[in-house]
C-alpha cells in the first residue's frame, strides 16, 4: 500500500473517529441527566425549530412555520445570529425569533456542533424539536434523545451525496470517502432515532435512509407556494430592469443560487443562438461568482443580453415570474443529490403561469413528463438548452404547454402542502 493510501486511510479513520466520539460520548458528558423514568416532560404544544438557512430568501421555512402556528403550537425559532441580511421578525403573536449559533457551524471543524444551540435545547421546555436540515437535524436529534423530546427532520437535501466546492481546484467534486462516509453515517442516525421525517420525494427518502428507515416512514412535502402568493401585481415587471431597447424581445427567467453546481454557464453560452430572447438571473452568490460569470458572458457573445438581480423574499418571486416567457432550471446532473432533486423553482414557475425548460433529473423528468409543463435539454450541452428553448417558442407548443401549466397549477393548489405537518 503507497504512503499516499495509508494517509488517506488513515485521515478517514481519524475523523469518522473524532465525530463518532463526539456523537455519543462527549455529549453525554456535557448533559448529564437523570435517569428518563421520573423525567418526562409535561406535554405542551411549543416547537423548537431550528435552521441554519436565511428565513426570508427560504419560502419552506416560513411554510413549515406557519403550518405549526395553524396549528396552534408556539414556535420558538432559532436563526443564525450572523446573518445579518436576513432581518426577519416575528410575523405572529405565538412565534418568537431568537439569534443564537452562526451560519458556519457546520462549515468548520467540528462541522455539525453548536455546543450553544445544544445546551439551549435541553434546557427549553418545548416538547417538539424540529430540524431543518441534516445539521440541524443531527443537534436536534440527539438533543432529544438525551431530554425526552420529540424530533422532526425536514431533509431538503441528501448530503451524503451532493458534490462541493474545492476552492483550491476552483471546481466543485464529490465528497473525500471520510466526508461522504461521516454524512451517510449522520443521515441513517437521524433515519433510526427521530420521531417523524419528512422530505420532498421518494428518491431522496430511499437514498437516505437505505437500509435504515423504510419509505413509508417519511411525509413527503412538496414546496408549493401558498395559493394566496399568486399574484398579477403589475408594480412587478422584470422589463424594469433591463433596456428598454430589448423591450420587444422575451424573457428567459432563472432564479436561484448563483453557483458552480447550477451549471449556469450552460445557459449562459446558449443565449448566442437565442437572439430574439434576454436571460435574466436572479438569487444569491453572485458577488462571490463575478469574476467567473463575467469571463463566462464575454465568451457566449450576449452580453449585452445577459442580466443579474440581487435575490427576493420567497414570496416576490412568483410576482416577477409571471412577467416572464419561461422559467428556466439548471443543475449539475452529474451531482447525485441534484439529479435526484425536485427542486420548489418548478412549482413557482407553475404557480407564476409559464412554461418552463429544464435540465435533466431523475425527479425532475418524471415530474415534467406527466404534468407536460415544459421540456427537458442536457445540462452541459448549451446547444441542448438553446434548442428547446426554440422548439418551446414554436406558437402551437407554446399555447399547448401553457395550457397544462395552468391545470397543473389548479392541481397544486388542491394539494395539502405544509398542511400535513
Amino acid at each position: 500500500m503507497t504512503f499516499e493510501k495509508i494517509t488517506h486511510h488513515g485521515q478517514s479513520l481519524f475523523w469518522l473517529f473524532i465525530h463518532v466520539l463526539m456523537t455519543f460520548i462527549i455529549p453525554i458528558k456535557q448533559f448529564i441527566l437523570p435517569l428518563p423514568k421520573n423525567n418526562k416532560h409535561k406535554p405542551n404544544h411549543n416547537v423548537l425549530y431550528l435552521t441554519f438557512v436565511g428565513i426570508a430568501y427560504d419560502g419552506r421555512v416560513r411554510k413549515s412555520v406557519d403550518a405549526l402556528l395553524a396549528k396552534g403550537y408556539r414556535v420558538e425559532l432559532i436563526k443564525p445570529i450572523d446573518m445579518q441580511h436576513d432581518k426577519v421578525v416575528s410575523w405572529h403573536p405565538n412565534l418568537t425569533i431568537t439569534l443564537l449559533g452562526r451560519s458556519g457551524s457546520f462549515a468548520y471543524f467540528p462541522y455539525i456542533y453548536d455546543w450553544q444551540i445544544m445546551h439551549y435545547i435541553k434546557k427549553s421546555t418545548a416538547s417538539k424539536i424540529y430540524c431543518r436540515d441534516l445539521f440541524t437535524g443531527i443537534m436536534g436529534v440527539l438533543c432529544a434523545r438525551l431530554s425526552d423530546k420529540e424530533s422532526i427532520v425536514d431533509f431538503f437535501e441528501w448530503y451524503s451525496e451532493a458534490k462541493e466546492y474545492n476552492y483550491r481546484k476552483r471546481c466543485t467534486l464529490p465528497k473525500p470517502s471520510w466526508k461522504k462516509k461521516l454524512f451517510r453515517f449522520y443521515e441513517r442516525y437521524i433515519c433510526t432515532y427521530a420521531t417523524r421525517l419528512i422530505t420532498n420525494n421518494t428518491s431522496f427518502a430511499k437514498g437516505i435512509a437505505q437500509g435504515v428507515a423504510p419509505e413509508s416512514a417519511f411525509t413527503f412535502i412538496k414546496n408549493v407556494p401558498d395559493s394566496v402568493d399568486i399574484k398579477t401585481d403589475d408594480s412587478f415587471k422584470l422589463k424594469n430592469f433591463i433596456p428598454e431597447t430589448f423591450h420587444h424581445k422575451k424573457i428567459l427567467y432563472y432564479v436561484g443560487q448563483l453557483s458552480f453546481d447550477r451549471k449556469l454557464d450552460t445557459i449562459i453560452i446558449g443565449m448566442q443562438w437565442l437572439p430574439d430572447y434576454v436571460l435574466i438571473i436572479q438569487g444569491s452568490g453572485f458577488v462571490e461568482m463575478e469574476h467567473h460569470f463575467k469571463e463566462t458572458i464575454r465568451q457566449s457573445g450576449a452580453a449585452d443580453r445577459v442580466f443579474f438581480l440581487p435575490p427576493v423574499p420567497d414570496r416576490d418571486i412568483i410576482n416577477y415570474a409571471h412577467t416572464a416567457d419561461i422559467g428556466v432550471f439548471v443543475c449539475d446532473s452529474n451531482d447525485n443529490k441534484m439529479f435526484h432533486a425536485l427542486p420548489n423553482k418548478l412549482f413557482e414557475y407553475i404557480y407564476a403561469g409559464v412554461p418552463q425548460v429544464s435540465s435533466d433529473g431523475f425527479e425532475i423528468r418524471q415530474f415534467i413528463e406527466n404534468t407536460d409543463v415544459g421540456l427537458i435539454f442536457d445540462a452541459y450541452d448549451p446547444v441542448s438548452f438553446a434548442q428547446r428553448v426554440n422548439d418551446i417558442s414554436e406558437p402551437q407548443t407554446y399555447q399547448h404547454i401553457k395550457s397544462h401549466v395552468l391545470k397543473a397549477r389548479a392541481n397544486l393548489i388542491a394539494e395539502p402542502g405544509f398542511q400535513q405537518i
